[in-house]
């Protein structure tokens, strides 16, 4: 059966704050600046502690004082980096709310804070939340006369994120674009933040198989991540798990585990052994090995991001779904489907819960539990999850889309197991044709929909048909 991969969460650069220097509170500033020397170098948990004392110190000033605000919004943003979303978005909040009161609904810094409030939100997997934070901090920065394009461009990622995960791929790429072009016409152009766009929108073309277009993207983020004064940073091990997850979609196994590995090393040197993106590492490791039939390394991969996600993120969170579909997936392919069953369930119902019924993780899981009925020979469960997974992907991606051509094969494969030929020579038929028409010829799924679309044919009798077909399977072959 066809099924997405796992959704690998992409960057986004926070936004700290720097206002003058206080003529009263030296020593705040003196604090102040020593927190962002240690968040620039990346000792993020020294640099935690360093703004959580001056957002004690702060308090002194007064509840609506903005020093009190800049620790906060500060103090949020390595929290965050942290991986303690939960404690980020109230640190977030409180900055809001003090600068809501003092300086206006409208202005810059409260625009600021909403894209911050975005990012944790995505990262809770709160999508509608995140949309309408990021929304707001959109119309605040774009509302501003001499806007930063970056800001801008920032904000507009933050809105394609949460886009991708909604399974909105087309909105996706407008807004990527439209922050790429912000960034690469601007004067003196910031290489780090159009990596960030760069890989988000390589990201976003792996996810469709548009491997062709996704990988000199990629490879140019690592050259610019790698080239430059953050070689060690956390945004660098991003690059290098999203080629490796587009060298693994490509069946490209050995390079896979060699590039996340990388990353799991560079991630745990820079962020200790219990944040939320080693989660994401281990989860894509384990399928790696998995396909090896490394089944062992695998479930310890699996299960060491389950225990990251639940205690990072809580037993609600996306990441927890991914997690156990995948470790149901690990069950089903050595035949222990009762214990499968239920991960993949737990898994629906959390992305359910969290992300909505309609979401492209409700339809992967779905097509997975699929998966495991058919091996059973669970044909009718296994046709009607399809069919719901169908209806999912048909009101994501539209009436012809790859994903959508997949789901017709694996329907007519149901039809036929079932002895219903002439409806699964329809869905074989559709599928063809969708294959064709949006992956082009050279997709595999085209010449396993005319392949099975033919013997369909043949067992019917219809041997004009059928010839007529396998003709066009003849044309596909490489002279």
């Amino acid at each position: 059966m066809r099924c997405d991969g796992n959704a690998i969460p992409m960057r986004m650069a926070l936004s700290v704050v720097c206002l003058a220097s206080s003529v009263f509170g030296g020593e705040f500033d003196d604090r102040m600046r020593e927190a962002g020397q240690l968040r620039v170098n990346g000792k993020y948990s020294e640099a935690e502690r360093a703004y959580a004392g001056a957002v004690e110190q702060a308090t002194a000033f007064g509840a609506n004082d903005p020093r009190l605000a800049q620790a906060l919004n500060n103090h949020a943003a390595v929290t965050h980096l942290l991986g303690r979303y939960a404690e980020a978005e109230a640190l977030y909040r409180r900055a809001m709310a003090i600068w809501e009161r003092t300086l206006g609904p409208d202005d810059a810094l409260v625009g600021t804070v909403s894209h911050n409030l975005g990012d944790v939100l995505r990262l809770q997997g709160r999508l509608g939340e995140a949309r309408a934070s990021y929304g707001r901090a959109l119309e605040i920065r774009q509302s501003i006369q001499d806007a930063a394009p970056g800001r801008i461009a920032s904000t507009l990622n933050g809105l394609a994120t949460v886009a991708q995960g909604l399974g909105k791929w087309a909105e996706a790429e407008r807004q990527l674009r439209q922050a790429l072009h912000l960034q690469e016409t601007v004067p003196s152009p910031d290489n780090m933040a159009i990596a960030s766009t760069l890989n988000n929108l390589a990201e976003l073309y792996r996810l469709q198989q548009r491997f062709s277009e996704a990988e000199p993207l990629y490879l140019r983020v690592i050259e610019i991540r790698r080239g430059g004064p953050a070689a060690n940073h956390p945004e660098t091990a991003t690059a290098l798990n999203n080629y490796a997850s587009m060298l693994h979609d490509q069946g490209d196994f050995i390079r896979a585990e060699s590039y996340y590995r990388q990353s799991l090393a560079l991630r745990t040197r820079a962020l200790g052994e219990d944040h939320p993106s080693l989660g994401n590492g281990w989860n894509n490791l384990g399928t790696t090995l998995r396909k090896t039939n490394r089944f062992k390394e695998a479930r310890d991969a699996f299960e060491r991001a389950l225990a990251i996600f639940e205690k990072t993120l809580g037993a609600q969170h996306p990441n927890v779904a991914a997690a156990l579909s995948n470790l149901g997936e690990l069950h089903a392919s050595q035949g222990r489907y009762a214990e499968a069953e239920p991960l993949y369930r737990r898994a629906i119902d959390i992305s359910t819960a969290s992300l909505g019924a309609d979401s492209l993780p409700v339809a992967s899981f779905t097509q997975n539990l699929a998966a495991l009925f058919a091996r059973q020979q669970k044909y009718r469960g296994a046709e009607a999850l399809l069919s719901q997974a169908l209806a999912i992907r048909t009101k994501l991606h539209g009436e012809r889309h790859p994903a959508v051509a997949g789901l017709l094969l694996d329907l007519g494969r149901m039809c036929q197991a079932q002895g219903r030929d002439t409806e699964a020579a329809g869905f074989y038929r559709r599928a063809a044709g969708m294959f064709a028409d949006t992956a082009g010829a050279s997709n595999p799924g085209y010449a396993e929909s005319l392949e099975a679309y033919a013997n369909t044919l043949r067992r019917g009798r219809r041997i004009a048909e059928a010839e007529k077909v396998e003709e066009q399977i003849k044309a596909l072959a490489p002279r």
